[in-house]
């Protein structure tokens, strides 16, 4: 794109540097990030996806900025001596175009932080619908609800049938489990358009209406729990609630990242379940956004439940932590290894005897969901892909797979991010778990 010689002036002359911060470890590995501060024993700092805690032991320096950003020059005053402040309407107009193009570019990459900050520039030079949208998109990407929010509330000020906007807040009051306002949000955009993939969500909504009406709710500092009183008690939700807690700090540690947005938990009726949610027959729990789970008639927490619940809030980190972009064997061998979950014997044996004949696929074919699998080929999928993650932890270490997670989260391939934070290409390194896992005894 060729910049006119007025655009390029008011570029250099208007606009200010982006400042990014440098985490230099002490393993001679660099951190880019928007912003990294200290806080007790740890680091943290944010990316697009939130804030994220390191140990401050690992950490040789922080350096605030980027040291190779230009100068920005002053502008000379007048002959009246009085700095020049004001830019013309068109030179604005110009200017938010350049950072809508840079902004859209980003999105492209999916570095959803760095495309907020482009967007913020357009609006400051123009503040229009059309402005507003993209900022508040990008915010939506950037999984910052709040500032999404209340730009697509600016949006629809202006234009209140805007179908974007309305589309989105549907979806946002459907994240807080808001339903009814989600429905009023999405009835509007129909209105507007008949669009089959908001009637599909109604349709949708509708069923988790029927599931979940007059269900109880229980909150907490980071859940919003609901659930049917009649078949799980107070003292029940309590239990899961503070299960819930526990398992928020022990994966927020784990993970090194530490969500602010409440995450919402429906405990329903098992047949309820399986009437309403699309899920298979195999399914103990379903995240969708929202951790789902059947409730067999329990009155108490159990062990099975435990797990369940810290496996299915494990998916809701990794999908923070990698912006969504996390593969299917990735998501399920780390939600099963969070659970406490390891390989056994058996386990082994049986991916052994698959290996022999030709029958465990390649990770390179596992990049999605499982839940279109049938219950045998299901089990074999999360052992395998159990064993994979196992062995990558065994041999680097939580704090290398947490690298990896940052590096597909920070919008890099996933072959490119295995090889940088493990030394070896994904088809490489699974060689070399296949010949561990045959040379056992």
């Amino acid at each position: 794109m060729k910049l006119t010689t007025r655009l390029m002036t008011a570029i250099i002359l208007c606009a200010t540097a982006l400042s990014a911060d440098v985490i230099y470890l002490k393993n001679g590995k660099q951190i880019e990030c928007l912003t990294a501060w200290e806080e007790g024993k740890e680091v943290r700092y944010k990316i697009s996806s939130g804030t994220v805690g390191i140990l401050r032991s690992l950490v040789e320096k922080i350096v605030k900025s980027d040291p190779t950003a230009p100068e920005v020059p002053a502008l000379p005053p007048p002959s009246g001596g009085v700095p020049v402040t004001e830019i013309d309407q068109q030179t604005k107009h110009d200017l938010a175009r350049f950072y809508v193009d840079r902004g859209k570019e980003l999105v492209d990459k999916r570095d959803f932080a760095g495309a907020v900050e482009k967007f913020e520039k357009a609006y400051s030079y123009e503040k229009n619908e059309a402005t507003a949208l993209y900022l508040a998109i990008a915010y939506f990407l950037a999984k910052d609800d709040w500032n999404a929010e209340l730009n697509f509330r600016e949006v629809l000020r202006r234009n209140p049938e805007n179908l974007i906007a309305l589309n989105y807040m549907g979806d946002l009051n459907w994240r807080k489990e808001e339903l009814d306002e989600a429905r009023r949000y999405w009835e509007k955009a129909l209105t507007v358009k008949d669009d089959p993939s908001i009637r599909k969500k109604l349709g949708k909504l509708e069923s988790e209406k029927s599931a979940s009406s007059g269900f109880d709710s229980e909150s907490t500092g980071h859940f919003l729990i609901k659930y049917d009183g009649g078949i799980a008690d107070e003292s029940l939700a309590i239990a899961i609630a503070d299960h819930l807690e526990s398992a928020y700090r022990f994966l927020s540690s784990q993970y090194e990242i530490y969500p602010d947005r409440p995450f919402v938990v429906v405990l329903y009726p098992r047949q309820d379940y399986f009437n309403f949610m699309d899920v298979p027959a195999w399914s103990s729990g379903f995240n969708d956004g929202k951790i789902k789970l059947p409730i067999k008639g329990l009155s108490s927490l159990n062990e099975e439940l435990k797990g369940v619940l810290i496996h299915e809030l494990s998916h809701s980190f990794v999908d923070l932590k990698t912006s969504r972009n996390s593969p299917g064997w990735l998501h399920e061998g780390l939600a099963g290894y969070s659970e406490g979950k390891r390989t056994p014997f058996e386990a082994s044996e049986m991916l052994k005897n698959l290996l022999a004949t030709g029958s465990l696929p390649p990770f390179s074919r596992l990049r999605g969901s499982f839940a279109g699998a049938n219950s045998q080929s299901a089990s074999v999928l999360y052992v395998q892909s159990l064993s994979f993650v196992e062995y990558l932890i065994d041999r680097f270490r939580f704090y290398e797979m947490n690298r990896f997670l940052d590096r597909i989260g920070q919008h890099q391939g996933l072959e490119s991010a295995f090889e940088d934070t493990f030394g070896a290409t994904l088809s490489e390194m699974e060689r070399q778990w296949k010949t561990e896992l045959t040379s056992e005894e």
